[in-house]
């Protein structure tokens, strides 16, 4: 089971793997037909200079899952007994190498 991230403080390491890749918080915008979104994600995947990142340091969503993730991970590994690994580890399709996603964490089944 793999649980997906989404674009809160991303270290520079996983901003250099998702780079040029669709991830799934990415996908979201291209559902709601929302057309300055997904011009801007255009411009983020081709590396365009006109692109601006969105500030996300005001989004309540997104600060809670800051200072919470871990704590969730923990908690679900305490309360089910099972092992939450590969946390914000960023994961690329085996065969189409522009979707990827970045995991809160993965559990073996």
């Amino acid at each position: 089971m793999a649980i997906e991230g989404g674009e809160e403080m991303l270290t520079p390491a996983q901003i250099a793997a998702r780079r040029g890749k669709l991830t799934a918080s990415r996908v979201a915008c291209l559902m709601t037909a929302d057309v300055a979104r997904i011009m801007q994600l255009y411009l983020e995947l081709t590396d365009d200079p006109a692109f601006v990142p969105e500030d996300l340091s005001d989004v309540w969503p997104v600060r809670l899952g800051e200072v919470t993730e871990q704590l969730q991970c923990d908690w679900f590994e305490e309360k089910n007994g099972l092992v939450v690994s590969r946390r914000g580890e960023v994961v690329v399709h085996p065969e189409i190498e522009w979707a990827a996603a970045t995991l809160d964490g993965w559990v073996e089944e």
